[in-house]
């Protein structure tokens, strides 16, 4: 399959969640606070790393946000919230340039994309064949074999996992290539920098820099844009702080074999449910339920027997950046076949 930080993230903190979002395509009807304020964050400095036009870094921000928008469920009341987070998020990027214009930082990429192949690492050939039965490349009745004759590829079993994603600029400061990692954030920021020791997001990362661009970063720098909490008079308010992290050779060894054991396993659930064979591989983990102080997006869902959405409760998402992948891949494996036959 392909993975991304996000899909393997979901999986982790809980298997229920991650199917609701995944294989039912369950969502919210508009994109909570967080997730709008630090995607409109990223195109903007994406924009501003590319061309050092400040103006222009956060006309890039407005716009994707407003694009955001436009595809979801607005409702009147929410409208003066919106509007103070795209100000804000706006107003944040220019800061942000500001605050770095001139430092010591060369940028190489602005962004990184990436789609890398696990090494020794097998799909689940019911994936395969499901997609490709959906593109009218199999019939229906073959999408359950497991393996071997009915393949658009033979043998299916050879083909990998991938890690996809899309990193923030790559950098060289102190005579060393970097991450340059930004995340908005409202949190106490001891704890908030504490936990990026070890997490795998910037790691899979580096990870995807160095297969892909044959670089091997020594780390990433992580920019902490501080948000105001709900308490604070200035709802205006910018702060930045700023934190270094070294990962090692051995460190990015250790994710490949990480990422290869959490995909294998999240399609071995996930067919499992699909299929009948095993419906309970797929669990729910209760101390997701309310994390990060707030309620699941599936929460009364879960509280139900059975566990079905009501109409009109969740709004149905679209093909993301990995989906589409994977109906390139399939495409591809399909000419392979041909060319084989």
């Amino acid at each position: 399959m392909i993975v991304n930080g996000s899909r393997l993230k979901g999986f982790a903190q809980c298997r229920e969640k991650q199917w609701n979002w995944d294989e039912l395509r369950l969502t919210w009807f508009r994109t909570p606070d967080t997730l709008f304020r630090g995607s409109g964050f990223h195109e903007g400095t994406a924009e501003y790393f590319a061309t050092h036009d400040i103006s222009r870094a956060a006309d890039t921000c407005e716009r994707e946000m407003r694009k955001t928008l436009a595809k979801e469920m607005v409702l009147e009341e929410d409208l003066p919230e919106i509007e103070h987070a795209i100000a804000w998020t706006r107003m944040a990027v220019k800061e942000f340039a500001a605050h770095y214009e001139g430092q010591p930082v060369q940028v190489l990429w602005p962004e990184v994309k990436f789609q890398v192949p696990i090494p020794n690492s097998e799909h689940h050939c019911f994936f395969v064949h499901r997609l490709a039965a959906a593109l009218g490349l199999l019939r229906e009745d073959q999408v359950q074999h497991p393996n071997g004759k009915n393949c658009i590829n033979t043998p299916c079993a050879n083909q990998p996992h991938y890690f996809r994603g899309k990193t923030d600029a790559v950098v060289t400061w102190e005579n060393n290539v970097w991450l340059f990692e930004h995340k908005t954030n409202s949190l106490a920021q001891d704890i908030f920098f504490q936990k990026f020791f070890l997490d795998s997001q910037p790691t899979g990362y580096l990870y995807g820099i160095w297969k892909s661009m044959g670089v091997l970063p020594a780390g990433f720098i992580l920019n902490v844009i501080q948000k105001p909490n709900k308490r604070a008079k200035d709802q205006m308010q910018v702060g930045f702080a700023r934190e270094v992290y070294l990962r090692s050779e051995e460190d990015l060894h250790d994710f490949e074999t990480e990422v290869r054991a959490q995909a294998t396993e999240y399609e071995r659930a996930f067919a499992a449910r699909a299929l009948g064979t095993n419906p309970f591989l797929i669990y729910r983990n209760t101390e997701s339920c309310t994390s990060y102080g707030r309620k699941c997006t599936y929460f009364d869902l879960c509280q139900r027997h059975p566990r079905e959405a009501l109409p009109g409760e969740f709004a149905q998402r679209e093909d993301d950046y990995v989906n589409t992948a994977y109906y390139e891949l399939i495409k591809q494996y399909a000419q392979k076949g041909k060319e084989a036959r």
